[in-house]
């Protein structure tokens, strides 16, 4: 007896026996001390129940008699320690009896699990927290294991497959995939697995979603790997993208509508504006024939007449040549090679030398770059730049700089003026066809120079556009791609 009481002392747990009719505590271990607080002296003699604040999951009466009956019980309680802390235990009760057999009294052993309630509670919080994510989330998210068999998937998936979710739980993913992609989604899988890594939604393979009903749809997948308590699984949420394909498609066709109708716009101009030369050239001629030949021989009304027609002609032919210009820009095929720019740049200069010599300009350009395009038409596009930054001038002599700096790939061009400037709210218009902020009257010109450059631009795969003030001056910047 004293061995075993030895034992009892050094188990664990706390151990304590009472008095089977007052209930009262005959016996109190250490491991009771312990646990709950109170000393061997303080706890003896004390009803346990009323000591310790007992809560049982169901009347004592009951608990005691399946005790008497069977000799012994176990389940939880929830007890108060001396200084007012709840703990959980897990509770083993036996009956002790006397030589004869009768039963004197109970013995209980009790281990705290407080800890592990409380990781169980907190477990089963998160899951309900993740539950209650997964089932309000927009898309449908299916969760597979290492062997691809699905484990987990919510409402939204049942609705954008048609299956109940008892039929798709230990099914093979590959069954919400057409069997075309079966195979080949298998070897994806794998090599995701031995690279298991975050793919946001949008990047990877262009897949379709099989619906229960055999329908087909575009989808959108992302995935997440995931180490669980029964080895890792990948998160996949999955999209149905038709809206957005039946979009796509639209404007595909839109895209190819205008670039169709656009050809044959182009194509129209250029033959209008080809075939009415030679009409017009005529037109011209006359009318400018009628101007030497009857000049101070009819009245003042006939000369100012003549006048406007010799002037509407001129300007017609100026607006039939840019037009001309515009559309050869868009048709004739880009004849790309290595193009150096300080030296077209140069012979741009010397074609503009009266034009220059006239406004008493300055033209600077720094080191420039060989790029890889069009000769002719980047000449067109310097050209039109700095001829249009000497006509906007302002009561100063022009001064134009023309700089660059690589970024990233491209040549940055910079055509910078001290000129009139261009208002904010019209530099959005600069760039389109016939556009004029000004009358021919103060600068002459058709409105087309800068739609061309932007044109020529664009087709080298660049980008223009400009910072200006009014009074200011103007920049003109511009991309070309870097050899």
């Amino acid at each position: 007896m004293v061995e075993q009481a030895g034992l009892v002392e050094l188990a664990p747990s706390a151990i304590f026996v009472r008095h089977l009719e007052t209930a009262e505590i005959r016996f109190w271990n250490r491991g009771a001390e312990e646990l709950y607080g109170w000393s061997r002296a303080e706890a003896v003699g004390r009803v346990s129940h009323e000591l310790l604040q007992t809560e049982f999951p169901r009347p004592l009466s009951e608990i005691e008699a399946d005790l008497e009956q069977h000799g012994r019980w176990e389940g939880e309680l929830a007890h108060s320690t001396r200084d007012g802390r709840r703990v959980r235990v897990k509770s083993r009760w036996a009956v002790q009896r006397d030589p004869d057999g009768r039963p004197m009294a109970f013995v209980e052993a009790n281990t705290d699990i407080t800890e592990q309630v409380r990781l169980l509670q907190q477990a089963d919080a998160a899951e309900t927290q993740f539950r209650g994510l997964l089932e309000s989330a927009p898309d449908a998210v299916v969760i597979v294991d290492a062997r691809g068999a699905i484990q987990i998937v919510n409402r939204q998936t049942e609705a954008l497959f048609g299956y109940a979710r008892a039929d798709l739980l230990g099914k093979p993913v590959e069954a919400l995939l057409p069997a075309r992609f079966r195979r080949k989604h298998v070897g994806h899988r794998t090599d995701y697995q031995n690279d298991p890594h975050t793919r946001p939604m949008g990047i990877g393979l262009e897949l379709f979603g099989l619906r229960q009903d055999g329908t087909e749809f575009p989808v959108e997948i992302s995935l997440s790997p995931m180490q669980s308590a029964s080895g890792p699984v990948v998160i996949s949420t999955i999209r149905d993208i038709t809206p957005r394909k039946e979009v796509e498609d639209r404007l595909k066709a839109t895209a190819a509508d205008l670039a169709r109708s656009n050809a044959e716009l182009e194509q129209f101009a250029y033959v209008a504006s080809h075939d009415l030369q030679e009409p017009l050239r005529m037109v011209a001629s006359y009318t400018q024939l009628l101007a030497r030949r009857y000049a101070g021989k009819l009245d003042e009304d006939a000369d100012e007449f003549i006048g406007f027609a010799v002037d509407g002609a001129k300007r017609m032919q100026d607006l039939i040549n840019d037009l001309l210009t515009y559309s050869r820009v868009g048709t004739r095929e880009l004849q790309l090679q290595p193009v150096d720019t300080g030296r077209l740049v140069s012979d741009v200069v010397a074609d503009l030398a009266p034009a220059i010599a006239e406004a008493d300009a300055n033209v600077v350009a720094e080191e420039l770059p060989t790029v890889h395009g069009d000769p002719t038409q980047l000449r067109q596009l310097f050209q039109n730049l700095i001829a249009n930054a000497i006509k906007f001038r302002g009561p100063r002599a022009p001064e134009v700089r023309i700089a660059t700096e690589r970024q990233d790939g491209w040549w940055q061009f910079k055509v910078q003026d001290n000129g009139i400037g261009i208002d904010v709210q019209y530099q959005e218009r600069i760039f389109v066809l016939f556009q004029r902020l000004h009358t021919r009257a103060d600068y002459p010109g058709t409105g087309i120079g800068l739609a061309i450059c932007k044109k020529i631009v664009e087709r080298h795969g660049g980008r223009i556009w400009i910072e200006s003030e009014l009074g200011h001056g103007t920049t003109f910047w511009f991309t070309l791609h870097a050899n």
